[in-house]
C-alpha cells in the first residue's frame, strides 16, 4: 500500500469519527454536507487536499494535517463564492467580532444570535448566504459599538 493510499485511509477515519461530534452522524445529512461542498456521494470519492479541508471544517486541529509552505487560515480554509456563500473573509470576521464582544462566545451562542438575525440557524457558518452573513457582520459591528459605550 503506497503512502497515498495511506494517508487518505487514515483522513478518512478521522473524518469518520469526528463527524459524530459535528451532529452529521446520520447518513443522510453527512452525504448532503459532502454533495453540497464537494459535489460527491461519499469521503471515499474527495482528493487527498479535500479530506484534509473537510477534516479541519469538522473540527480536527489544522497542525496535525499542515504541509508544507501552505499559509495558516484562521477559521475557514475554502471560499465558496459560485455557490453565493459566505466567503472565508466574512466567516472570519463574524468569527474575531463574536468572540471579542460577545457576553457568551460560545458557537452556540452565536448560532442564536445568527437566527435573530437572520431567522435561520445555520448547521455551519459555511452555510451562510453572502446577503446573510453581511447582515449578521452588521449586527455584529452595532454590538460592538453598543458594548464599547
Amino acid at each position: 500500500m503506497n503512502t497515498q493510499n495511506t494517508l487518505k485511509k487514515h483522513l478518512i477515519k478521522i473524518i469518520h469519527t469526528l463527524r459524530k461530534d459535528a451532529n452529521l452522524s446520520d447518513d443522510e445529512s453527512y452525504r448532503w454536507v459532502l454533495n453540497k461542498r464537494y459535489g460527491k456521494a461519499s469521503s471515499k470519492d474527495l482528493s487527498i487536499d479535500e479530506l484534509r479541508d473537510f477534516a479541519i471544517t469538522l473540527g480536527y486541529d489544522e497542525k496535525f494535517l499542515k504541509k508544507q509552505n501552505t499559509k495558516k487560515t484562521r477559521y475557514f480554509k475554502k471560499e465558496n463564492t459560485k455557490s453565493g456563500r459566505a466567503t472565508k473573509k466574512q466567516l472570519n470576521m463574524i468569527q474575531a467580532i463574536w468572540s471579542k464582544n460577545a457576553k457568551n462566545p460560545t458557537q452556540w451562542a452565536l448560532r442564536e444570535f445568527i437566527n435573530n438575525i437572520v431567522k435561520k440557524r445555520p448547521l455551519h457558518l459555511w452555510y451562510l448566504s453572502i446577503e446573510d452573513a453581511n447582515k449578521v457582520i452588521l449586527g455584529l459591528k452595532n454590538l460592538e459599538n453598543n458594548s464599547t459605550h
